[in-house]
């Protein structure tokens, strides 16, 4: 026989013989104070009434066949279970049960009167889990001791390591272990909460360095909770814990050496650190080769090749947050500006200076310093836009001048530039050139990730990252920053006519897109800085240069050259410059260019026809919107659309000839 209450015999309520429960006359006895006339039923029976009249037989049924009589196994179970384990703050091990209570007097207000604490001392079953849980809820209501049923009115403090020591039901007896900072409660106190409120801590034993990908600051609980300390962008560290939740995960981590623990961050901010962590490449081998060399030894092809495998790939995802990652139509992109250095703006008067600073500000709108972008028409792009269909041999002359060991630093991956023209060699050790317009070489890039992680590195690297930005900022400054005198009157210190911040940026900005259309390209002295004589200026003369010529002075921008789509940046607000632009140039058509020209003919003789007709467009610009739809930019002396559609002459039959 066990101990529990059931298998006890009772010793207060001893079941009564039969003849003892008769009264004089041979009938029951009546239950004490239950007496029906003096309770008459007035109305209809509520509950309160009814619970009135059957509490003086529950307690007389109790007091003659005692309490356990008509109590099911399982709640003789429960009632045994209650009387096990005490919740007590010094409580180590559980109590002896309880002795019976005494009958209560059979009375209304004994039968509501709640049970006493005393008698509720015994709670739950003693749990042996070696585990170290954290309280995750914020809301982690702290229960009554005498009835973990019931919030005692107050929350455990979010973060603080407990253990579990019993449990009843879904919740848990915990005892304090740690605070980790945190106040309302003192290690060894025991409480109960809910179960759910907690999640167990997960030892992580993992030798592989991580480093902490953001500037974030840790905390000494866990859920951004406690004491909080910075821990700089970078930082090399072992994770030893792991909490999830909710909302995330948390790692508390320690220092590379093994000697601090930072505390505790998101999971989310740390990952593995790269395998080349130095300020330089000053690591790489010696490659003794340079474009203008006929062939590459083969010593010095396989220090090319080690040297680019050195370089961190930055496509790997399980290392870098911000990946150089895939487009589906094919090339890479990536940009970080968050790793951009601050260049300080030069010039000589404050207008000087504020136009240099809208220009430095434009630029600073475009990527970052170290930007990847190799999936549309430029096929190569580094840093700022800058195109290696453009203006990119700027910035290798720049970044030549204020430091030459830069061109050596190329060629010990492979790459070089001459007459401003990328040189690359492929792994098989044959020479890629841009030069005559071929741009194998770009087009080697663009499918090589070890070569786009160098151009990557190099411009984050501690010890390049302010030449980088210096080269890219300078080159800039030279051809789409480099302002005529007519925009400032100088007198004044201001700007001269219409002119202002906003169409200075819209210009230095297009002139760096394109560099046909920058200042020095582009007079735009007549426009007295009207936004709208800007955009036809530039439409028109551009359209001349990277357009398709169509026969009667017409020219059709190309749909990969996203004209319209660049106006919505420009203005103030931002996209103004594109509502003027559709305010101004309302019609629209779809277009089909067809060739004219005489089969086998060299020469192009283009005609932009309004699509499903035989009528065409001259004397216009047509600029790409989407599909085949295209807006007529027209003379704004002459905004009258009938006077440049023309139909075409109907053909003349030839007279036949010969014959019968």
């Amino acid at each position: 026989m066990g101990n529990t209450p059931e298998h006890q015999p009772r010793k207060d309520n001893p079941v009564k013989k039969e003849s003892e429960q008769l009264n004089a006359a041979g009938q029951m006895k009546t239950p004490p104070g239950f007496d029906l006339k003096a309770n008459p039923v007035q109305g209809r029976f509520g509950w309160d009434t009814i619970t009135d009249l059957l509490s003086p037989v529950k307690d007389w049924w109790n007091s003659t066949f005692g309490e356990e009589a008509g109590k099911g196994d399982s709640e003789k179970k429960e009632g045994a279970q209650l009387a096990e384990a005490p919740v007590s703050k010094d409580a180590t091990a559980p109590a002896a049960p309880a002795a019976p209570a005494a009958p209560v007097p059979a009375t209304k207000d004994a039968a509501e009167k709640k049970p006493d604490a005393a008698a509720l001392t015994n709670i739950g079953e003693p749990v042996t889990d070696p585990a170290i849980y954290y309280v995750a809820d914020p809301k982690s209501a702290i229960r009554k001791n005498e009835d973990p049923t019931k919030s005692a009115g107050k929350n455990l403090p979010q973060g603080i390591s407990v253990k579990r020591v019993a449990a009843s039901g879904t919740v848990s007896q915990i005892e304090v272990i740690a605070t980790n900072g945190l106040s309302g409660v003192a290690v060894g106190e025991k409480y109960w909460t809910s179960t759910p409120n907690l999640v167990a801590g997960e030892a992580i034993n993992d030798p592989t360095l991580q480093w902490v990908t953001s500037n974030v600051s840790a905390t000494s609980a866990p859920f951004g909770k406690g004491k909080a300390s910075a821990i700089a962008r970078d930082t090399t560290c072992f994770k030893t814990e792991r909490v999830k939740f909710a909302k995330g995960s948390y790692l508390l981590i320690k220092s590379e050496d093994g000697k601090t623990f930072y505390g505790w961050v998101e999971e989310k901010h740390v990952l593995k650190a790269p395998k080349d962590r130095a300020a330089n490449f000053d690591w790489m081998e010696q490659a003794g080769w340079d474009a203008s060399k006929p062939a590459v030894e083969t010593a010095d092809m396989d220090a090319i090749k080690k040297n680019r495998a050195g370089v961190n790939d930055r496509t790997d995802k399980e290392t870098y947050k911000n990946a150089l990652r895939p487009v589906d139509k094919g090339g890479y992109i990536y940009s970080d500006s968050s790793r951009d250095v601050k260049l300080e703006v030069e010039g000589k008067t404050e207008i000087e200076k504020t136009i240099n600073g809208i220009i430095y500000k434009e630029l600073m709108s475009e990527g970052s310093w170290s930007s990847m972008n190799t999936y549309d028409g430029e096929i190569f792009t580094w840093g700022r836009g800058w195109a290696a269909t453009g203006a990119l041999h700027l910035v290798f002359a720049e970044l030549f001048k204020i430091n030459p060991k830069y061109k050596t630093m190329f060629q010990q991956v492979g790459v070089d530039v001459v007459g401003g023209k990328l040189q690359v060699l492929n792994d098989a050790g044959e020479l890629q050139s841009d030069a005559k317009g071929s741009m194998k070489a770009s087009t080697y890039i663009k499918s090589n990730t070890q070569i786009q992680s160098f151009f990557i590195e190099l411009g984050e690297k501690k010890d390049f990252k302010e030449d980088i930005a210096r080269a890219q900022y300078r080159a800039v400054m030279a051809t789409a920053g480099k302002w005529p005198a007519y925009i400032v009157d100088e007198a004044k210190g201001t700007f001269a006519d219409n002119w202002d911040a906003a169409k200075v940026a819209m210009c230095a900005h297009l002139g760096h897109w394109l560099s046909a259309g920058s200042w020095d390209r582009i007079d735009y002295s007549d426009t007295k800085g009207d936004m709208l004589s800007i955009q036809y200026k530039y439409i028109t003369q551009l359209g001349r240069i990277v357009g398709t010529k169509c026969d009667d002075d017409c020219y059709v921008w190309p749909s990969k050259l996203a004209m319209y789509g660049k106006l919505g940046h420009y203005g103030n607000p931002k996209g103004d410059a594109q509502v003027q632009f559709d305010g101004k140039w309302t019609e629209s058509r779809e277009i089909e260019i067809k060739d004219l020209a005489p089969k086998g003919s060299k020469k192009k003789q283009n005609r932009a026809y309004i699509k499903g007709t035989n009528t065409y467009l001259k004397g216009v610009t047509l600029v790409h919107i989407s599909g085949s739809t295209y807006r007529v930019v027209m003379p704004m002396s002459d905004m009258s659309i009938k006077n440049y559609i023309h139909e075409e002459a109907a053909a003349t039959e030839t007279p036949a000839t010969g014959g019968k």
